[in-house]
């Protein structure tokens, strides 16, 4: 059943703080998105067969695994923007350094946290279809914008799967105004998109960006692991600070305005044990990009609200 134009998620105080500052609720707009993420072929064997490879090539961490490489090489090739992450972590023991350092089997050897270049990509593209769709209903409505999106990500927390999006907004329209050519986006309450509007700022897009690392233990990190006492274990706890950041990075470039500010920005993550040699992270980062406007007694939309340029 199509909701009607005056049903509204937003509470009576986010309504009222919406009409000091022109603008009113036309009603509830909904997008969805459905992806599903294949998960790496036969990574995890791949990655015992690296075990012996990198035994082979000694401590040092000088070279990347093929698998590795390999799966940079499509990702670059789909896409010249995508840059994804690796930091090496080479063994510590002193036992371990030869006169002819990766020419010899041994069973010391680097460790690597690198990103993995599908599944961070897919559920973001995913969350732009979904949001496509929630401004396009919003549009429909006459609005100039949607706030107060909330998401709701179903799914493997490690994106592998089937993987579904949802964003419920509320659409709003200031006065009489026509509509913008694409509407802004918001996961701002009521209050808070007052505030934004009298203080000079308007919201341009909610934008999100997700990654997924594995690591791939050394010596040093199995050492650790296996020791039985209490360690700092940096390469994992590393992953978890890179893939945040990493996640962070995405949600910038689904903007290219490079000199705003993000606000309410929100951070998940998860991390599980995939294998004997393996761990894997995921995080995903949401926030609302924000534009000074310049405010005026009576100011029309175009001047209020500064849709962003095109990518």
């Amino acid at each position: 059943m199509r909701p009607s134009r005056s049903s509204v998620h937003a509470t009576a105080a986010s309504v009222r703080a919406l009409g000091t500052v022109g603008f009113h609720p036309v009603g509830v707009v909904i997008g969805n998105s459905t992806t599903h993420i294949p998960r790496p072929v036969a990574l995890k064997l791949q990655g015992r067969l690296s075990t012996l490879w990198r035994s082979s090539m000694g401590d040092a961490g000088g070279a990347l695994p093929p698998v590795i490489e390999r799966m940079y090489a499509q990702a670059t090739g789909q896409d010249h923007a995508i840059d994804p992450y690796v930091a090496t972590y080479p063994c510590a023991h002193p036992v371990t350094r030869g006169l002819v350092p990766g020419q010899r089997l041994t069973e010391h050897y680097p460790g690597y946290n690198w990103e993995l270049p599908g599944p961070g990509r897919a559920l973001t593209q995913g969350f732009e279809h979904a949001l496509t769709r929630l401004a396009d209903r919003a549009t429909a409505r006459g609005a100039h914008g949607v706030i107060d999106i909330r998401m709701e990500v179903v799914g493997d927390e490690l994106f592998r799967g089937t993987m579904d999006i949802t964003l419920t907004g509320t659409a709003v329209a200031y006065g009489t105004e026509l509509p913008l050519p694409r509407p802004f986006t918001a996961g701002l309450s009521g209050q808070a998109f007052s505030k934004m509007v009298q203080t000079g700022m308007i919201p341009v897009k909610f934008c999100l960006g997700a990654a997924v690392l594995s690591s791939w233990i050394g010596c040093q990190t199995r050492t650790q692991l296996e020791s039985g006492y209490s360690f700092s274990v940096e390469q994992i706890g590393d992953a978890l600070v890179q893939v945040r950041d990493v996640a962070t990075a995405l949600m910038w470039k689904q903007t290219d305005l490079s000199d705003a500010p993000f606000v309410e920005v929100t951070l998940h993550h998860a991390h599980a044990r995939t294998s004997k040699t393996e761990f894997r992270t995921s995080a995903w980062s949401a926030g609302t990009v924000v534009q000074p406007f310049a405010p005026t007694a009576s100011p029309p939309m175009s001047r209020l609200v500064v849709p962003m340029r095109q990518q």
